[in-house]
């Protein structure tokens, strides 16, 4: 019994021991009780957010309504504002349009008035002068009486003082002898000269105007043309079509406005039949040349917006036709010559490129006429794109050049720089044309310049490091007459003097006349190196223009100058051109003129030319300028010691390959034979003659000694220097 008491104390004691304390039994408690009640709470609060946010998404759902409602309002409200905004903007066009016309229309009842006036004021003046005409007649027969009659009148005259004035007038109008004007004659406006000039225009060369040229010529393809008041069916003429519209615009227009008005049309006319693909382009050359026609008749009377307009559009015309001017610059070895020798359709696109160029030529020039306001306005971004595009179509390096539009680019480009000299800036900041503009095509010029002028065997030299013509080119321009003109006559024989026609005769390319190949052609040279003249006042016009600017290679143009005028002078000594040539003082001006511009150089920018440059141009400039030195015009000097230093300045070169040729005999034959060193000296000396037979200004040869004193010691020798000191007399 006891030790079962005993067991069940141990029991109570281990269950006792294994109980937690109190505190902790109480702080379960609390946490069961917590943990039990902690999800209702978490309910109410759940369902406390849920009700917030549905009530928060109803009031966004009604503002998004609000708001979607107010931006269709706005919306509807815009474009109901566009639509009263375009119909105020159609009703005010329409009230402009009326006005200009109500303006027009009173401008045309003035000139009508003031036309009318002037007629009525000149038939005043022929009735005067026809009543003082009759006037004289009657008082003939009364003033030749007998004898006694005059002794009659001048008893009375002596004694009344009156009549003795009545009888001197009476002499006075019968020594007067009126002659009678035609008061029926009509005189002509400026709109009937216009009408005039545009019927009689004859392309040089042609046997036939350019309109009656037109008058034969009609659509092939085309059904037919109509552009305001313009029409042209298929089977009319299209140059009796355009004497219509010329008459019409005659009738109603003044003279700035019918040339605006026929431009405008010529050019919807040439792009018609340009963009056709089926269309001859026979038409387009002779349409071309009345728009030059119809600019140079009256130049102040061309549109300022007009002449912009045509220019642009003439850019475009000359990118459309610009396989013209993309011919190979060398013959394929696969080419076998087995193409057509039919010449007609080349001929057409030829004439087509080339009267483009004469156009924009024209166009520049009566740009220059005008002040300088409408310069800024001329030449904006658009312009120079457009002739950016074509100026590097026509001075290509990659193909074979056309001489015809190398001229008018250049010239072109002479005329810009002219303006941008005359043109008042407003600041140093305001340039027409920025200079990075003109960096390639003075890369472009400097192409040009380096090709050598001959003056035999001008056309169709494989040569292209040679400026020569094309047989095939051989035109003259609407602007200048350049070449013989060999093409001149085939221009009336593309069409049919009888018949209308859409395509153009055919001409074969042995209709061509040629010339002697061995004939020397000093008009060609004289041309070329007019050309090359005009590049020199271009760069001459860049360095006025952009002084202290190096977009335009200052550095480069100076190496340039430097190898051509060394390489103009050797050329002049080579073909042993003397006094007897017609183009020596052109030539002699031409190396002037590159000395200006490399004195200029040296100046003003001698600090933009890097040594390497001065390094690798400095011997043929050095050769250069003392050519120009010891130059001399009437004879020249005896004394065989100062020749010999001019040979040595002179020829220093040709005088080393003559001492090479020395030392080829002295190693054949031990020793020259002296009537080889005779034929030697003689050599040197005649070929050195010949270069000092030109006679430069005492201006220019003042530059050469600047330039030479100023870097002296880096171009020659002491010996040298002591023999240029001897030639410059000093």
């Amino acid at each position: 019994m006891d030790d079962f008491s005993s067991s069940d104390d141990d029991d109570l004691l281990q269950e006792l021991i294994k109980r937690p304390s109190r505190y902790t039994q109480v702080s379960s408690t609390q946490t069961q009780v917590a943990q039990t009640q902690e999800p209702l709470w978490q309910t109410n609060a759940q369902k406390g957010k849920i009700d917030g946010h549905n009530t928060n998404q109803i009031k966004y759902d009604a503002a998004e309504a609000q708001l979607l409602k107010a931006q269709g309002e706005a919306s509807m409200l815009r474009d109901k504002i566009a639509l009263l905004n375009a119909e105020k903007e159609k009703d005010r066009l329409v009230q402009a349009n009326n006005v200009h016309e109500l303006k027009a229309s009173f401008q045309q009842d003035i000139n009508k008035l003031s036309l009318l006036i002037q007629k009525l004021e000149d038939r005043k003046k022929f009735l005067a002068i026809e009543n003082k005409s009759l006037l004289s007649k009657k008082i003939l027969p009364a003033s030749s009486p007998s004898t006694s009659s005059l002794k009659k009148d001048s008893s009375s005259s002596s004694r009344s003082p009156l009549a003795k004035k009545r009888k001197i007038e009476s002499d006075d109008l019968l020594k007067k002898q009126f002659v009678p004007l035609n008061p029926n004659k009509i005189v002509s406006d400026e709109t009937s000269d216009f009408f005039d000039s545009i019927v009689s225009h004859r392309i040089a060369g042609s046997e036939l105007p350019t309109i009656e040229i037109l008058n034969v010529i009609k659509f092939q393809y085309i059904d037919s043309f109509h552009f305001k008041t313009f029409h042209i069916l298929k089977d009319e003429s299209i140059g009796k079509s355009i004497i219509n519209m010329i008459l019409r615009c005659k009738k109603s227009m003044s003279l700035d406005r019918c040339i605006d008005t026929l431009l405008e049309n010529l050019a919807v006319l040439i792009k018609e039949i340009s963009f056709h693909a089926k269309e001859s382009k026979l038409t387009v050359p002779f349409l071309v040349a009345l728009m030059h026609q119809v600019i140079t008749f009256r130049p102040s009377a061309v549109p300022n917006l007009a002449l912009k307009d045509l220019f642009l559009f003439i850019c475009d015309l000359i990118k459309r036709y610009q396989r013209v001017l993309k011919q190979s610059l060398h013959k394929s070895p696969f080419d076998l010559d087995f193409e057509p020798q039919i010449f007609q359709y080349k001929f057409i696109e030829n004439l087509i490129v080339f009267y483009s160029f004469d156009v924009l030529e024209t166009s520049v020039r009566i740009l220059q006429s005008h002040p300088n306001v409408v310069f800024s306005d001329f030449l904006d971004s658009e312009v120079l794109s457009s002739f950016e595009a074509v100026y590097k179509l026509s001075l290509t390096i990659s193909f074979k050049p056309v001489l015809n539009v190398i001229f008018n680019t250049v010239e072109i480009l002479s005329i810009l720089a002219n303006i941008l000299v005359t043109y008042d800036k407003q600041n140093d900041e305001d340039f027409l044309i920025p200079s990075s503009w003109w960096k390639d095509v003075i890369t472009r010029l400097y192409h040009v310049l380096s090709k050598s002028i001959i003056n035999a065997n001008v056309y169709d030299s494989d040569d292209v490091n040679i400026l020569s013509n094309n047989k095939f080119n051989d035109i003259y321009s609407l602007c200048r007459n350049t070449g013989e003109n060999r093409l001149g006559n085939l221009v009336s024989k593309l069409v049919h003097k009888d018949k209308l026609q859409g395509i153009p005769r055919v001409i074969s390319k042995d209709d061509i006349p040629s010339l002697e190949s061995d004939k020397v052609n000093f008009q060609f040279e004289r041309w070329a190196f007019h050309l090359k003249s005009l590049i020199l006042n271009v760069f001459e016009n860049i360095i006025m223009i952009y002084p202290n600017d190096n977009n335009t290679g200052r550095g480069e143009m100076f190496v340039n100058l430097s190898t051509l005028i060394s390489k103009e002078q050797e050329a002049m000594i080579n073909r042993g051109i003397g006094q007897d040539s017609p183009n020596l003082a052109i030539k002699v001006r031409f190396i002037e003129n590159i000395l200006a511009i490399i004195y200029q150089l040296w100046i003003q920018s001698s600090a933009q030319i890097s040594q390497e440059q001065m390094k690798e141009t400095k011997h043929k400039l050095a050769m250069a300028l003392w050519r120009i030195i010891v130059s001399q015009q009437d004879g020249h000097s005896k004394n065989m010691l100062e020749l010999k230093d001019h040979c040595h300045l002179v020829e220093k070169f040709h005088n080393l390959s003559l001492l090479e040729q020395v030392s080829y005999y002295d190693d054949a034959l031990e020793t020259t034979p002296e009537y080889v060193a005779q034929e030697l000296r003689d050599e040197l000396k005649n070929r050195s003659l010949g270069v000092m037979q030109v006679k430069y200004g005492d201006v220019y040869q003042e530059m050469a000694k600047n330039i030479l004193e100023s870097e002296l010691g880096s171009f020659a020798s002491m010996e040298e220097s002591d023999s240029l000191y001897m030639a410059m007399g000093l």
